[in-house]
């Protein structure tokens, strides 16, 4: 149920707006009413997040993150789209909730993890775009190892208010709060510049969105497993290099 399916609250039905399948009202939905609606029923609310309860992925709590987003950059593009791409990727990151965590890849022809954690200049870990990375290879590539981060003192997860501190793992140095690397990604956008990769004539530039993905998604394995985040892939065109080129 959510806010663009059909519900006729007399009959206790909601349609799905795909397949136009009928289905009655969980027992536990019984009382809704057009003055009673359920959170999912509101037009604004069109994302619904959902807390893991499931210790084996997230033992002892050990991950205290209520949003993760990593931000997917394509540099594929003509100037003035790049420009304007990068202004509202910087209100963007302005709207989020200040807990939020946030990640940054961005990608041409091969793919650019940066570390946001590291302030002082721009460090850049930078993948090949021509060929499929497992979760393990980009674990491998960030220095953050699952044997690595046994060796930290509550490695592995969000940084814990019992004085835990996490200056090796993933989440201190790829995943910050948006309140804390706002400054950090604004200068990393405005030193960015598009693909300097040559292009042939006639040809598309080369665009390894897939690999993108999969780095950012080893990612958020990596740092925040068992935790609820969003890739926002901001695309240009169409994938030409690597997996999903074909």
């Amino acid at each position: 149920m959510n806010c663009f399916s059909r519900v006729d609250f007399t009959a206790k039905i909601w349609i799905c707006p795909f397949c136009y399948q009928r289905n009655h009202f969980p027992p536990h939905y019984s009382m809704i009413s057009e003055t009673n609606l359920p959170a999912e029923l509101y037009s604004q609310y069109t994302t619904i997040e959902y807390t893991l309860g499931d210790k084996n992925h997230n033992p002892a709590g050990e991950f205290d993150v209520k949003s993760a987003f990593v931000f997917v950059l394509d540099t594929c593009m003509i100037e003035e789209e790049f420009e304007y791409v990068k202004s509202e990727f910087k209100r963007a990151i302005g709207l989020l909730p200040e807990n939020a965590m946030v990640g940054f890849v961005s990608f041409g022809t091969q793919v650019q993890v940066h570390e946001l954690g590291f302030s002082d200049m721009s460090k850049v870990y930078v993948f090949r775009g021509t060929k499929e990375i497992s979760k393990d290879q980009v674990m491998e590539q960030l220095g953050i190892g699952v044997a690595g981060r046994r060796n930290v003192p509550g490695a592995g997860g969000y940084q814990q208010q019992k004085g835990m501190h996490m200056q090796n793992s993933g989440v201190t140095r790829f995943l910050l709060p948006a309140s804390d690397c706002e400054f950090t990604l604004n200068s990393l956008l405005d030193e960015l510049q598009t693909d300097q990769w040559p292009v042939a004539p006639g040809t598309r530039a080369s665009r390894c969105t897939g690999v993108a993905l999969s780095v950012a998604a080893g990612l958020l394995g990596a740092c925040l497993p068992g935790t609820g985040a969003r890739i926002v892939a901001l695309v240009g065109g169409p994938c030409t290099e690597g997996p999903g080129s074909k």
